[in-house]
């Protein structure tokens, strides 16, 4: 008995081994030559369709600077917009190589900028409806995200033009990224999720959501750091609509909506070390409450700056820079 327990651990063990093995690095440059197979930087796909059509869970898809789009590889057909750069769970996808590095800390995506683009077409009606999708799990690292164009008639195609999240409980993390001029009809204008989303070193900028929330980003909750967020416009939320938001160093400028010029948020806002600026809740026809930050439970900031946002509207206003019908503590 022993003898047998003893190789079924053994067996466990080895097949543990395998499973571990199976996660890869698939490579992908733009300028590559046809009939790469993504197992090296010589052998790169051109395609990133290619890539994400080959890898498996748990994967990383290395990718050298230039620009990219869903439209373009062997599984999907040129100009056609529900086309999208799908990320199977857990999948991550790294930006800012040049070709060639070795090790994921040899890149730079300041320098090589990797583009993912819904610019699949002269006219933004034609634009992808979403630039990326994923089941969740996922990470993206080191990319600009722009021209998505979610204006379809269904739910599934008029929110998250840059990324929308499908499904509800596997998160998403952003760092090291731009997202600019994705435009939703309804919700999430850059991104979606039904589930959470951590944004780390990134960049918004106008982003829209025309009928909903959530200009820059939509979702269960928001956790940011070292973010940037301007010029992002939505119906209500110009940068989060959330039902949490935890903010951390980040900056808001010229964010615009309704009401919750830069969050609006069902439940609470913390925001630390903050910087509030120029950001407007406006309506010539219904209520505006939060030039700044709306939320109807607890608002919590601590070491932030705000200046020069305000709150206006025909009907009734409140809050040029927080409205709470809770309670507001600000500390410093």
């Amino acid at each position: 008995m022993r003898i047998i327990t003893a190789l079924f651990i053994l067996l466990f063990t080895v097949l543990s081994g395998l499973q571990r093995v199976e996660a890869k690095v698939i490579y992908v440059n733009t300028t590559a030559g046809s009939g790469g197979d993504g197992t090296s930087w010589p052998t790169a796909f051109r395609y990133l369709q290619d890539a994400l059509t080959f890898s498996s869970e748990g994967d990383e898809v290395w990718i050298a600077g230039g620009t990219y789009f869903p439209d373009d590889g062997d599984s999907v057909t040129e100009g056609d917009r529900t086309a999208t750069f799908g990320l199977k769970q857990n999948v991550k996808l790294y930006g800012g190589f040049e070709g060639g590095e070795l090790n994921i800390t040899q890149r730079n995506p300041v320098t090589n900028v990797t583009t993912l683009s819904g610019e699949i077409s002269t006219e933004k009606i034609y634009w992808s409806l979403h630039v990326i999708t994923s089941v969740g799990g996922a990470t993206v690292d080191g990319f600009t995200v722009t021209k998505g164009n979610a204006n379809g008639e269904t739910a599934a195609y008029n929110r998250g033009a840059g990324i929308y999240l499908v499904g509800g409980s596997k998160a998403i993390s952003v760092v090291n990224c731009m997202f600019s001029d994705n435009t939703a009809f309804s919700f999430g204008g850059a991104i979606y999720s039904p589930s959470s989303v951590t944004a780390i070193n990134c960049t918004f900028s106008g982003n829209t959501a025309s009928s909903s929330g959530g200009g820059a980003i939509y979702s269960s909750s928001v956790t940011a750091t070292n973010c940037t967020f301007s010029d992002n416009v939505a119906s209500y939320g110009g940068a989060f609509s959330s039902s949490s938001v935890t903010a951390n160093y980040c900056t808001f400028s010229d964010n615009a909506a309704s009401s919750g010029g830069s969050i609006y948020s069902s439940s609470s806002v913390t925001a630390t070390n903050c910087t509030f600026s120029g950001n407007t809740a406006s309506s010539s026809s219904s209520f505006s409450y939060g030039g700044a930050i709306y939320s109807p439970s607890s608002v919590t900031a601590s070491n932030c700056t705000f200046s020069g946002n305000t709150a206006s509207s025909s009907s009734s206003a409140g809050g040029g820079a927080i409205c709470s019908s809770s309670s507001i503590t600000a500390t410093n």
